[in-house]
């Protein structure tokens, strides 16, 4: 047999030698090309405030310390933050949305009229009535002693349950979900009807009332897990009346601003192709808001970034000084109550600590709890007594 013969056969055996060995070579030169940009995307500097919370731009020092710990920091900015991962996650969600209509992440939900919500964290237990983490017998325990704490330093308290979006808009849900009339904040709000603490203002009952005036403004956004600043304003409103008195509430002031897509589009890979208008509550002025290390700082309440604590001060505000406990749903209750009160000190954690009560002893306080967290937390970590 003739050399020819063999390369011959051996290429007969192996059509797929070349086109192979092409692909993998345009496929290095890809991943390449992508090491190159990210490279060039770390050597440029920081990104945005959310870039920087998912991986921080890993920067060179003189000191021999740091550089052994910048190898690790690299690989962790490139695997999170890699350059095209954007642009691949938009062209994979606007596929699955666009042309099969479902969410290519299993933690957002499609519902009708392209609105999404959130499915993580107990909201469609909630949502569908199945047994809470923590009996609600626990809950109340807790509510009475958190209150007691406070009425020993004669300090008002006002508990705010968020109702999550699916207790408000349970007509727009997927069809399969199924949810049950009565919402997990309103049945508990019932059940403290007896309790020595004052139960919370059942909100979800409020807003479902206020979705029947054709004015009003959208009280959740559309691609976003939170309230909008006009919901927070409205839920917080109907908490303070009762304890302030309505007439001690200033005017609330509204206007509708454009808006990119919420944290649920962001999730989806829509939040850049999303653009739609927001009602934002007015802000004192310029200045009004900081945090440790922001002098000016600019409240971004669709798809909040996490500020451990920041402060609102406003010298026109009828009222004195809050403290607000909260979570991401205090975010959009911020320009309100900084309409409110001359001084409000927010801390973004779960626990009521009275011990920073304690430190910043303010006239008022309110707790801002989203509702999901009855369904899925245990109320042992919400409330810490000295």
């Amino acid at each position: 047999m003739a050399m020819s013969d063999i390369q011959t056969a051996g290429e007969a055996a192996f059509p797929g030698v070349r086109a192979a060995t092409a692909s993998a070579i345009a496929m290095l030169c890809l991943l390449s090309l992508v090491g190159l940009a990210s490279l060039a995307d770390m050597l440029d500097g920081p990104g945005t405030v959310r870039q920087e919370l998912v991986a921080q731009t890993p920067e060179l020092s003189a000191d021999p310390r740091a550089l052994r710990s910048f190898p690790r920091r690299a690989r962790h900015y490139v695997t999170e933050r890699y350059a095209l991962k954007d642009p691949f996650v938009s062209l994979n969600g606007s596929v699955m949305l666009g042309v099969f209509g479902r969410s290519p992440y299993p933690k957002v939900l499609v519902g009708e009229s392209g609105i999404l919500f959130l499915n993580h964290e107990g909201t469609l237990e909630a949502a569908q009535g199945r047994p809470p983490a923590a009996r609600d017998e626990a809950w109340i325990a807790m509510f009475e002693r958190m209150d007691a704490a406070f009425r020993s330093r004669g300090i008002p308290l006002v508990q705010v349950i968020a109702p999550d979006k699916a207790a408000v808009l349970p007509e727009a849900l997927p069809r399969w979900v199924a949810p049950v009339p009565v919402p997990r904040s309103s049945q508990l709000a019932a059940k403290m009807r007896d309790s020595t603490a004052p139960q919370p203002v059942d909100l979800a009952r409020v807003f479902r009332r206020l979705r029947r005036d054709p004015l009003a403004f959208p009280l959740y956004h559309a691609t976003d897990t939170h309230w909008t600043e006009y919901g927070a304003a409205r839920g917080i409103d109907a908490a303070l009346a009762p304890v302030l008195g309505a007439r001690a509430l200033p005017p609330l002031k509204v206007r509708a601003v454009p808006a990119q897509g919420g944290d649920l589009a962001r999730m989806v890979g829509r939040q850049a192709a999303i653009r739609a208008r927001a009602p934002q509550v007015l802000r004192p002025g310029p200045g009004s808001c900081s945090a440790p290390g922001v002098a000016d700082l600019h409240l971004q309440t669709i798809d909040p970034l996490s500020l451990p604590e920041f402060t609102c001060r406003n010298p026109d505000a009828p009222q004195g000084h809050a403290l607000v406990f909260m979570d991401s749903f205090g975010m959009a209750a911020a320009p309100r109550l900084a309409q409110i009160f001359r001084r409000v000190d927010f801390l973004w954690q779960d626990e009521v600590d009275m011990a920073a009560v304690d430190r910043l002893r303010p006239d008022i306080a309110l707790r801002i709890m989203v509702g999901r967290k009855l369904q899925s937390a245990s109320p042992a970590g919400m409330f810490a007594a000295p």
